[in-house]
């Protein structure tokens, strides 16, 4: 039996085994709705709604465009991978393939963005915005790639 000091020099005896058999195991919001619900539907809705809107002010302007479309469709491809990545066995291929193609979408969405807000910047500023965006795909090809699961 360990004992815990509470901040008032109470003593309270609880055990191990107590902590670990009530304390309900962890459970993901895949296993509770079947990896759906409404609000993921109205979220997708808000995207697909704001991202028309945006081509629609862009007054067709094909840069603009593009980078809405692949804007929209990496954002999308990169939920549903995130999506299949929680679904699949830990260590199995399928994972491994799934974190890179994570990896990729998530780095191509923050070079896109970073580019958009680097060139609205003085120089200098600009540097930190494309150091930030390197530093956060290094850091994501770290934690997916070089660290144990």
């Amino acid at each position: 039996m360990a004992q815990v000091r509470t901040g008032t020099g109470e003593a309270a005896s609880t055990t191990i085994e107590y902590l670990i058999c009530s304390t309900p195991a962890p459970t993901t919001y895949l296993d509770q709705n079947n990896g759906s619900s409404w609000l993921s539907a109205l979220a997708f809705a808000f995207l697909t709604v704001n991202s028309l809107l945006a081509i629609c002010r862009s007054k067709g302007d094909k840069g603009t465009v593009a980078f809405i479309t692949i804007s929209f469709t990496d954002l999308l491809l990169l939920f549903w991978c995130l999506r299949l990545f929680e679904r699949a066995a830990p260590g199995s291929v399928t994972r491994q393939r799934i974190k890179v193609a994570v990896w990729s979408l998530a780095t191509l969405l923050t070079l896109m963005f970073s580019s958009k807000v680097a060139i609205l910047m003085p120089l200098p500023f600009a540097v930190v915005v494309w150091v930030m965006a390197a530093a956060t795909s290094v850091g994501g090809f770290y934690a997916f790639f070089l660290l144990k699961e």
